[in-house]
């Protein structure tokens, strides 16, 4: 990551094995993204369980509410699979680096133009900032939800 950096801004040259470690990158990054969420997710489901064991007795609303919550975060994990995924069509896509070419600029500096395959469309650069958004909101709510108990009738004296 920090290789494609220096070479993008002009730092460092890129090296003989720069489209190859590039690549790898991204297939790294890719890989990266959904276990990151797959982590999240699991601390959520970790919460859920607990209140299901927790909250056995308890019927009606309470259950009710326990369900739903447990639906949402489903889906939305699911839905940050199926975002990730049509980020950039066709998926093959997301993990060339594209054309690059270097030239000479003012400072001296190798200069490197580098885009990501086919991921530069409107609807792909769309796509992944609704991925980003989605996600990020998801996430927080899931969060909230799956951390806040529903209110017992049984209090301890």
């Amino acid at each position: 990551m920090y290789m494609l950096y220096e070479v993008v801004d002009g730092h460092k040259a890129p090296a003989a094995d720069f489209v190859h470690k590039t690549t790898e990158f991204l297939y790294l990054e890719f890989v990266l993204i959904i276990l990151f969420w797959s982590n999240i997710w699991a601390v959520k489901s970790a919460f859920l369980a607990f209140y299901c064991g927790l909250f056995a007795n308890v019927h009606g609303w309470q259950r009710k509410a326990w369900w739903s919550v447990v639906v949402l975060c489903l889906l939305s994990y699911i839905g940050n699979w199926v975002l990730q995924f049509l980020a950039c069509t066709p998926l093959k896509s997301y993990f060339r680096l594209g054309k690059y070419s270097g030239t000479q600029g003012r400072s001296h500096q190798y200069r490197l133009t580098i885009y990501q395959g086919g991921c530069q469309t409107e609807r792909d650069i769309y796509v992944s900032n609704v991925s980003l958004y989605y996600s990020t909101v998801v996430d927080t709510v899931c969060d909230i939800l799956s951390i806040a108990r529903p209110p017992s009738h049984n209090r301890y004296r």
